[in-house]
């Protein structure tokens, strides 16, 4: 059997296509166990009604850039897939796969939004995703990786998205440890992207209750630019971190460690993470 390599070009930890994988939705009542996650307490997270946004850290504090409307597509998206290894830890690809869908009713109802206008916001969002990258660098080696491997199909009430198969393998599929789970309803208050992927940041660290990273690997996060670390105060953590306390709950506090550093705080452990919004 060819390496991974020798099928993909680059990257050991490309799948080599198997077995045709359909998404179509986390089962209800569905457990995902975690107990080898280096670092972490042994956690179960329950499914039920509220779906669960899944995905490998490296995804979680990856580079790229998207509008909110794409954000919360895409948040949409990975919440319908079941992260768990098939039984023999075989990995799965998307072969074959009929896509996920995603209702204009559905993405209204969770992100509380005119249902008038949320089919005109999805398809504008699933047409510009097709465009949208993420980055990651390999030694010297520089890779944009798509979001989506097709342009997403629209039909009446909603669209159909392709993640392609890398981003499933890499960050979405077959996750053992090293991942970030946290309820989809915990960000539907949200009205920005950096207030969303600050919370994915504090998700990915919940058991210790505390994020320590530099200004320039935030700024790299979130994709924004400011010469003065007040302005990246002002106009960047200081909303997000506010937005986060209002929406979700999360007793979350934050300030200037040394010149470059920042450190986030919140209650170590907090259900705001394990528990769907009520």
């Amino acid at each position: 059997m060819k390496s991974r390599r020798q099928i993909y070009g680059c990257g050991d930890r490309f799948t080599v296509p198997g077995d045709k994988f359909m998404v179509d939705g986390r089962p209800n009542g569905g457990a995902i166990e975690e107990p080898t996650r280096e670092g972490n307490a042994q956690v179960f997270l329950k499914s039920g009604a509220a779906h669960l946004v899944t995905k490998h850290n490296d995804l979680v504090q990856a580079s790229y850039s998207l509008t909110l409307d794409e954000l919360r597509l895409v948040l949409v998206a990975v919440s319908k897939i079941d992260p768990r290894p098939e039984v023999g830890g075989r990995a799965r690809y998307l072969q074959g796969q009929h896509g996920i869908f995603i209702s204009a009713h559905e993405f209204a109802s969770i992100f509380q939004l005119d249902t008038k206008n949320a089919y005109r916001q999805l398809r504008d969002a699933a047409g510009r995703l097709w465009e949208r990258t993420i980055t990651r660098v390999d030694g010297e080696v520089r890779i944009d990786l798509r979001w989506l491997y097709m342009k997403a199909a629209y039909s009446e009430g909603g669209v159909l998205v392709f993640f392609s198969p890398q981003l499933l393998d890499l960050y979405l599929l077959d996750l053992t440890r090293n991942f970030t789970s946290y309820h989809l309803l915990r960000i539907s208050r949200l009205r920005s992207v950096p207030a969303i992927r600050v919370f994915e940041l504090c998700a990915r660290f919940w058991d210790t209750g505390v994020v320590v990273t530099s200004r320039s690997q935030l700024s790299a996060l979130l994709c924004v630019s400011y010469r003065k670390k007040s302005d990246l105060a002002r106009r960047v953590i200081e909303p997000a971190v506010a937005s986060i306390v209002q929406a979700t709950g999360l007793d979350l506090t934050w300030h200037w460690k040394g010149d470059e550093a920042i450190e986030l705080r919140f209650t170590k452990k907090s259900s705001v993470f394990r528990q769907p919004a009520q």
